[in-house]
């Protein structure tokens, strides 16, 4: 009997053991299974914390892709202005160059334009004292002369035919022995019209307009003499009016010559050519700008070039923050 009651407790004994681990049993699996669940959770969390860091990683390359192009964009402005300044610096020595070729060609040109008012100026001298010395050597050939004429008036008329022959005849040949040589003057030197013109020619100029300023009363004086010794006829009345008028004229046409025109051209004037002045001011203006406006663009390419180093330091500051954030991705 005791060990049949000893047997029924193990059996109860193991029954309720049984059940007890029946229930853990049951109470771990639901552990297990809530464990599963906040595993699964932790992975669902896992993976949205790695897509994050993963677009984070893809917007950080692409602003890093962004921030390369925008460098190389940057590098570009600076090659095209570098191209820049140089066609510049190029185009401001071409116009340096034109601007000297171009007054090479304005002092040519003006000293050929001095060359042809000289030119015509001696020939209208040489031409006009050429006319007058063949009018009065012909008066001198031709005039018939009486024999009651008073000897005064014939002296006289034969020293001022002399005089305006002699001293035209001296004005042609000096005119036009300096126009063959200013024509000529390339050949035998170098230097320029107005310094041949000062060394060579102002003198003989100067004499040969003062001869020809001396000719021009001395003719009028021989027309003077001329009426009194051509009007020689019967009415002797006719005769000295006539010649009075001609001395009267001839008087006149000497006081508006010696007060009027030998007073105002006493001299020949020497102006400066405002001309040359004005224009090497002009060429120096324009030297000027032209390298003021080099220094221009040479001041913005540095600035320029300052700027572009602020983008290259950012894109370094940012390559070494992005650097520290790389592997906190790769680890979550």
């Amino acid at each position: 009997m005791a060990d049949a009651a000893v047997n029924l407790g193990l059996t109860a004994l193991d029954v309720v053991t049984g059940v007890s681990s029946n229930r853990l049993d049951r109470e771990s699996l639901q552990l297990a299974r809530a464990e599963l669940g906040c595993a699964e959770q932790e992975l669902e969390i896992s993976k949205q914390t790695l897509g994050i860091d993963r677009d984070a990683l893809d917007m950080a390359r692409r602003g890093l892709e962004l921030d390369q192009e925008q460098l190389t964009l940057a590098h570009r402005m600076e090659i095209l202005e570098a191209r820049s300044l140089r066609f510049n610096e190029q185009s401001t020595r071409y116009a340096d160059q034109s601007l000297l070729a171009a007054e090479a060609d304005l002092t040519r040109n003006r000293e050929w334009k001095l060359v042809e008012e000289k030119t015509q100026q001696l020939k209208a001298i040489s031409n006009l004292s050429a006319l007058i010395a063949g009018f009065a050597m012909v008066s001198l050939v031709e005039l018939t002369v009486p024999d009651d004429i008073n000897s005064g008036v014939l002296m006289l008329f034969g020293l001022a035919t002399a005089l305006v022959v002699c001293t035209m005849l001296l004005t042609m040949l000096t005119t036009s022995m300096m126009l063959v040589y200013i024509l000529n003057y390339r050949q035998v030197t170098d230097q320029c019209f107005k310094t041949v013109w000062g060394n060579k020619c102002e003198r003989d100029w100067r004499w040969s307009f003062n001869c020809f300023k001396f000719g021009v009363p001395c003719f009028m004086v021989s027309l003077g003499c001329i009426s009194w010794i051509k009007f020689q006829t019967e009415n002797e009345w006719a005769d000295i009016a006539v010649s009075t008028m001609v001395t009267v004229v001839v008087v006149i046409s000497l006081i508006i010559w010696i007060v009027y025109v030998k007073t105002k051209y006493a001299t020949d004037p020497v102006t400066t050519d405002m001309e040359e002045v004005l224009e090497s001011d002009r060429l120096l203006t324009g030297l000027i700008h032209e390298r003021e406006h080099l220094a221009q663009l040479r001041k913005r390419v540095v600035r320029l070039k300052q700027s572009q180093k602020e983008p290259e330091r950012q894109q370094q500051g940012h390559d070494s923050a992005s650097g520290f954030g790389t592997p906190r991705s790769d680890a979550g």
